[in-house]
């Protein structure tokens, strides 16, 4: 690590405890980062400036032990990041006995959620279906399956189930505290959700057609909460166990990294402009926006590198962003790049 940058931010304490956690991307102040190579803060600084949003990285090399931070003790939400945590519940069931991989789950018509396309929602009829819990397990990691998360987290006893076992592992800066049903009403603006057993997908459609203003203003709320938010140094902290294996059994362990090598979204996100053929485990989070805004653009991943240079851990965040779909990819794009050319080139 060459030096500590100064940075931008706005941080506020936390009453659990769990960090910083910026309210609002409002008037920033400076305070000291984490220490972060120029060439890497210069390029995160091109990348945030890209993405029109606020950007978060922590970065972890895992042999050297070097780390770096961008405003990485600051909360960024999740979005669908969070089913990497609610993944290492369900194979912690697994180990334990309370759970199989061949356990076959009813799908109700209650369970059933919107996207993304070509999802189980998609592949259902409006009666529901069965799937065991590993096809469940995949389709949240690899495709981001909704109906798939939101079935699991019934299962385990609800997202509370989740945040505890971080809590456990001693992991404080991470949040799961709602289903995909409830972030999509709250994020959407939904007064009052209605009844349990009128979550169907028609019904949940039907509550979150909601106007402009009144989707602006759920946006600006869902960026105030802390709740469903990691700070990056959190996120990747997980992610270096989860590279070292020593979250779950052997079998398990293996099993969460193979999966996250095989997940299908973000293409264009953190292995966009890597090498050919470089093997990134993974999982991507997106939400949608209101008033030219995006919530929450993200990757976060363990990037192998050539030869005998090792492995970065990489969580990038780009929160409240105006820059179109292609310029927030390619914001964490440029991420991904200038962490694998710093570490490669070694």
């Amino acid at each position: 690590m060459k030096r500590a940058l100064l940075l931008s931010v706005l941080v506020l304490s936390s009453a659990s405890g769990c960090g910083a956690v910026a309210l609002h991307p409002g008037a920033p102040v400076a305070v000291a980062s984490s220490a972060l190579a120029p060439d890497l803060a210069a390029a995160f600084a091109e990348a945030e400036r890209e993405g029109q949003g606020h950007l978060g990285v922590a970065i972890l090399h895992v042999e050297s032990g070097e780390r770096g931070a961008y405003h990485g003790e600051e909360r960024f939400p999740m979005q669908s990041v969070f089913k990497l945590p609610l993944a290492i519940e369900v194979l912690a069931r697994i180990d334990a006995g309370t759970l199989r991989l061949d356990e076959v789950l009813r799908i109700r018509p209650i369970d059933i959620r919107p996207g993304p396309s070509g999802a189980l929602a998609d592949e259902l009829p409006a009666s529901g279906g069965e799937r065991t819990v590993l096809d469940l397990l995949e389709r949240a990691l690899m495709s981001s399956d909704n109906t798939a998360t939101d079935v699991l987290l019934e299962r385990l006893g609800g997202p509370r189930r989740v945040t505890e076992r971080l809590r456990a592992l001693g992991f404080t800066g991470i949040d799961v505290s709602r289903s995909e049903a409830e972030l999509m009403m709250d994020f959407c603006g939904v007064v009052t959700r209605p009844p349990r057993d009128a979550w169907t997908l028609d019904g949940i459609r039907a509550a979150t057609v909601t106007g402009p203003a009144a989707r602006a203003r759920a946006q600006e709320a869902y960026l105030a909460d802390p709740r469903d938010t990691a700070t990056p140094e959190a996120m990747a902290e997980l992610l270096l166990r989860v590279h070292r294996r020593d979250l779950l059994a052997p079998p398990s362990a293996a099993r969460l990294v193979g999966i996250l090598e095989r997940v299908t979204t973000g293409k264009d996100r953190l292995r966009a402009l890597l090498p050919a053929g470089t093997v990134v485990a993974h999982k991507t989070g997106t939400s949608d926006g209101a008033d030219g805004m995006v919530a929450a653009t993200n990757d976060v991943g363990i990037i192998t590198l050539p030869g005998a240079a090792g492995h970065v851990v990489v969580a990038a965040f780009l929160r409240a962003a105006r820059g179109d779909d292609a310029a927030r990819a390619h914001a964490l794009a440029r991420v991904g790049k200038a962490v694998f050319d710093h570490y490669a080139a070694r």
